[in-house]
């Protein structure tokens, strides 16, 4: 059936349009108009099982229009020609009506019932406000064209569902409670405010260019990528959490909010702030030139990089579980904005200001990391935390102290730098790993131990009283000053490439154990260690004399045991010797002697281990057995008769 001609409903208590039969084309321009308070219905489709109507005239609503399809089995209404007007559409019937032409009517899209389905791009006017009932089999098909409306509004729990396809929704604002499904984005535009409150599935990539877009429910955007642009845009997730791929803040754009926001690709910060928590295992990337803030206690445990611009910090824990690579090829800042901060883990080349008076605490992911950079400020504290190792390759100016609360701070990779001058407060481990000589004036505390690596020389000269081990695996330790936190020495037991030493004229309250390849050297060339615990020498004791002056030797001062098993004696004469006696060695009690081994030892001079009966032992020439005295007192008396004869 085809209808002609213009045709008008208008003047009636309630208006029709009504086609009751399939297959009917309805091809006149309609206007629909009816005194106010009363109805315009157009009844669509019938209960036949084929064909379908359409309409092909222009519709000019002055009035809202209810459009019922009252078909269920899959028959499509159409519209295929513009519908424009003042007034609006409410979708009734559990059938479907489409859309098929760029509509312009200034009133409402009201679906109460069945499904509005789009056949052209922008089949809804954009200036429309959509409403969708919180009722079940209430469906918007964008059938893959994209769509602007003005707000999105309605659904619920019990039904309203706007169905993407592949195609992009903009809206500029509403409080949509139903799903948005589809392979298809959203965008918000305007200056409004969005609120969405279901759990929307949508996959596509979700665009915030203007107003505000904000959380009503956890999981409340699609799985895609989601990007904050401009300086009157947010993204407001309230105190709700969600997923989602990678996000991008742009343009001085910004995220608020007091839930969690997790990535799975990742974050990159163009220009803007962000203060909700971030989170999942994903890393961080301030991209391009301007200013980028953090201003929650993120949670990502991926690597920061700063391509470009600045990152500025506004909470003390924003980059807490990320280790910040301030890599060489990069150019961008990191601005601790005057706080004290922690870092998950810090690594790179690039160098790092640290406020003044504040902490840097580094490490806390635990991951073992190297740092070339150098770390600069006055009166700071520098705080190692976490389990991993943390290498300083850098020779670092900063002012204040070092702390060291878990993990190992490791000065120094083998080579000739890496080092910081400051007092150190060990509670874990500290360890020198310098192929060159370098002096630390500064005090040494803490329960930690102390670890010597590299074939250089370390000299400590302070009153150290660090209650941990110390061991001394490669190179040498000299201990000038007083330790007296009563910790066990070891002297070798590793890979050396070089012999083990423990050297030095300090004084050490604890027990020295040298092992197998280490060696004990008392002195700074020619002086006394005095160790007041007990000495297991399993190693080489090694022994400088010089005879200048009044001739003297490196003493090794025990108060405690001293054990000669498995020891050897290495003897170092600086000049010709002619003295009688130089004592190295005084102890409390001996065991295990002799040296099972004694090289250089001059002639005419052996080793006495009870010298004059004291706990000592010397070098002594030995005296003539009593018979040689005889003998040459006989000869003194005979030649002097001779010459009275």
């Amino acid at each position: 059936m085809n209808i002609g001609g213009d045709q008008w409903v208008s003047n009636g208590a309630n208006a029709w349009l009504l086609t009751d039969a399939a297959g009917v084309i309805i091809a006149p321009n309609i206007t629909v108009r009816t005194y106010a308070g009363h109805e315009v219905n157009a009844t669509l489709g019938g209960n036949q099982s084929t064909g379908a109507s359409a309409f092909a005239g222009t519709i000019t609503l002055q009035r809202d229009v209810r459009l019922t399809s009252a078909n269920t089995d899959n028959q499509v209404v159409a519209f295929n020609n513009r519908i424009t007007g003042t007034g609006g559409i409410i979708k009734v019937g559990l059938g479907t009506v489409a859309l098929n032409y760029t509509n312009t009517y200034a009133g409402t899209t009201d679906l109460q019932a069945g499904t509005l389905r789009l056949g052209a791009a922008g089949a809804l006017p954009g200036s429309t406000d959509v409403l969708l009932a919180n009722a079940q089999g209430v469906f918007l098909d964008l059938n893959g064209y994209n769509q602007t409306v003005a707000t999105l509004s309605g659904g619920g729990a019990a039904g309203g569902t706007v169905s993407l396809g592949p195609a992009t929704l903009s809206v500029g604002g509403g409080h949509f409670g139903g799903t948005i499904t589809g392979t298809g984005g959203l965008i918000k535009t305007g200056t409004g405010s969005l609120t969405l409150s279901g759990a929307n599935t949508y996959s596509g990539p979700t665009y915030i260019v203007g107003g505000t877009l904000a959380h009503g429910v956890d999981d409340a955007l699609g799985p895609g990528a989601v990007t904050v642009s401009g300086p009157t845009t947010t993204w407001n997730l309230g105190p709700y959490s969600d997923t989602v791929g990678k996000v991008t803040v742009e343009n001085a754009g910004q995220i608020t909010g007091s839930g969690t926001l997790a990535s799975t690709v990742g974050f990159e910060l163009r220009s803007g702030t962000v203060n909700v928590a971030l989170g999942g295992s994903v890393g961080l990337q301030k991209t391009t030139s301007g200013m980028a803030s953090l201003g929650a206690a993120n949670t990502f445990s991926g690597e920061t990089r700063i391509l470009d611009g600045t990152l500025r910090l506004q909470h003390a824990q924003a980059l807490q579980n990320s280790t910040v690579n301030l890599a060489a090829t990069d150019t961008g800042s990191l601005d601790l904005n005057g706080l004290s901060a922690t870092l998950g883990g810090l690594c790179g080349s690039r160098n790092l200001v640290v406020p003044d008076g504040r902490t840097l605490a580094v490490g806390q992911n635990h991951a073992s990391l190297t740092y070339a950079g150098q770390l600069s400020g006055k009166n700071i504290t520098l705080r190692k935390a976490g389990a991993g190792a943390w290498t300083l390759t850098g020779d670092h100016v900063f002012t204040g102290r070092t702390e060291i609360q878990a993990g190992s701070l490791i000065l120094g990779e083998g080579g000739s730098s890496g080092w910081l001058a400051t007092p150190i407060q060990n509670e874990a481990a500290l360890i020198f790993n310098r192929a060159d000589d370098r002096v630390l004036d500064q005090r040494i505390s803490g329960t930690g131990s102390l670890t010597k690596l590299g074939r250089g020389t370390v000299t400590l000269t302070a009153d150290n009283d660090y209650s941990g081990a110390t061991y001394i695996r490669d190179g040498v330790l000299k201990v000038l000053g007083w330790h007296s936190g009563g910790g066990l020495y070891e002297v070798g037991g590793g890979i050396a490439a070089t012999t083990p030493v423990l050297g030095g004229t300090g004084t050490i309250l604890g027990n020295v154990w040298i092992l197998p390849g280490g060696e004990l050297s008392p002195g700074q060339s020619i002086g006394t260690l005095s160790i007041q615990g007990d000495v297991n020498l399993g190693g080489t004791l090694f022994i400088e004399l010089d005879d200048t002056g009044d001739g003297i030797s490196d003493v090794l001062q025990v108060e405690g045991m001293l054990d000669l098993s498995g020891s050897s004696l290495r003897l170092a004469v600086l000049t010709d010797l002619d003295d009688e006696a130089y004592v190295f060695v005084t102890y409390g009690i001996l065991r295990g002697g002799p040296f099972g081994k004694v090289l250089n030892l001059p002639d005419g001079y052996h080793l006495d281990y009870r010298y004059q009966g004291l706990n000592q032992i010397a070098l002594v020439i030995p005296e003539p057995p009593p018979s040689k005295l005889l003998t040459a007192a006989l000869l003194v008396l005979w030649v002097t008769t001779r010459r009275r004869c």
